[in-house]
């Protein structure tokens, strides 16, 4: 009998897999089976107090069975055995229901396995006492300069195994430490938020200690006189600008018509000082080397120099556009497709400083948010942002178009 506890281990996982496999044949259907694991352990405060810790073992287990021309999908969120032949069975009495699909693919064949190390222990056991210390050390902080800190401290890990009829089985496990903080006075708030492997390079004392300045110099905002301005956006403003774009580089976006950068491929596309991968082994990067059909991912360059390289395909579109898949599958069936979850953008070496001091009449946005896209085709999108003082305060309504 497995149980819900009994979801950790790449065995305990195989032998889940195992289970549906062999119960599938009994159906005769094919299938394939994705295992997700959190666990997640959170820490939050408000009013530069403690106000709730959370502790969760969150699994979800979707099986999805394929014969002839026909699929059907089910899930559950929990891993006895009496469950998953329920599921099995469930997605099969779906199956006589679902009209029949031509574009229904095969199931991947058996991979091999690509190994990357993404568990720190040490962040993955983090205890409630340990994140409650972190969270005193900042709220010192924002207490020392008068400010109010609030925020978030999440801690844990997470796996996912795939495997189906035709012998792939795939497994992958990492840690995860997110820091959100927001500081606040009278007129002026600062925010930031980190995510990554390792709890300890997030560097929350020394970004708490930034926040509280940047609050500070954002306090009594002015207007200032409608014009052309240089913008400077860090790193934080860029993502969260530029996430708009990331399922434009899909081929699905591409069948669908929807893409900014439709009929614009080889074609200068940005400036010619940007450079974009997707690129799931980056040192930077998280998550599993294969995509949630459980196939291996690749490196893939998208944008050089400006010009618009590639896409990324799931097999379906990789069969239609007669490219080689790239490992980019979001969970089958899925009117996404496929989705480039690890892009890294080359940079050049200026620091923040070195672009202020150049800049003769310009606005550090620090943030961007409540971004919505206006028009998908052209890539308007409107949102707000936030300065500091070093240029003058604002707050504006953006709008920028690709």
């Amino acid at each position: 009998m497995i149980t819900k506890s009994q979801c950790k281990t790449m065995s305990q996982c195989k032998s889940i897999v195992n289970l549906a496999i062999e119960y599938a044949k009994t159906k005769d259907v094919e299938i394939e089976i994705l295992i997700t694991q959190n666990f997640d352990n959170n820490s939050r405060f408000a009013n530069n107090h403690m106000t709730q810790n959370q502790n969760m073992d969150e699994v979800e287990i979707s099986v999805r069975v394929i014969k002839g021309q026909k699929q059907a999908k089910y899930n559950v969120n929990q891993s006895s055995n009496d469950t998953i032949k329920f599921a099995i069975d469930e997605a099969c009495r779906l199956l006589k229901l679902v009209p029949d699909n031509p574009a229904i693919m095969a199931l991947p064949q058996a991979q091999t396995a690509v190994n990357i190390d993404r568990l720190d222990n040490t962040t993955a056991n983090l205890t409630p006492l340990d994140r409650a210390n972190t969270i005193e050390e900042v709220t010192h902080i924002a207490k020392q300069n008068n400010l109010m800190a609030s925020g978030l401290y999440e801690t844990g890990s997470n796996l996912i195994a795939i495997g189906n009829s035709n012998n792939l089985f795939q497994y992958f496990v990492q840690s995860n430490a997110t820091f959100s903080l927001t500081m606040t006075c009278d007129n002026a708030s600062g925010w930031m938020k980190g995510t990554g492997l390792n709890a300890d390079k997030l560097d929350i004392i020394n970004q708490a200690k930034h926040i509280a300045k940047n609050t500070l110099l954002a306090q009594n905002p002015c207007d200032i006189e409608p014009g052309h301005y240089t913008v400077i956006l860090p790193a934080e403003a860029v993502s969260d600008l530029l996430g708009n774009l990331w399922w434009d580089f899909t081929a699905t976006s591409f069948r669908d018509k929807r893409s900014c950068f439709l009929d614009k491929l080889h074609k200068q596309v940005l400036g010619k000082n940007i450079t974009i991968y997707d690129d799931v082994f980056n040192e930077m990067q998280i998550g599993q080397p294969f995509d949630d059909e459980g196939v291996n991912k690749k490196k893939v360059l998208l944008v050089k120099n400006g010009v618009l390289n590639s896409l990324v395909y799931n097999r379906l579109n990789a069969h239609f556009f007669k490219e080689e898949a790239t490992g980019h599958s979001l969970p089958q069936p899925n009117v996404m497709g496929e989705y480039p979850a690890n892009i890294v953008m080359e940079g050049g070496d200026s620091s923040i400083e070195d672009m202020i001091a150049s800049t003769d009449r310009g606005i550090l946005l620090t943030r961007v948010w409540y971004v919505r896209e206006v028009d998908p085709t052209s890539k308007i999108v409107t949102g707000h942002g936030a300065s500091p003082a070093r240029f003058k305060n604002i707050k504006v309504g953006i709008a920028h178009k690709v």
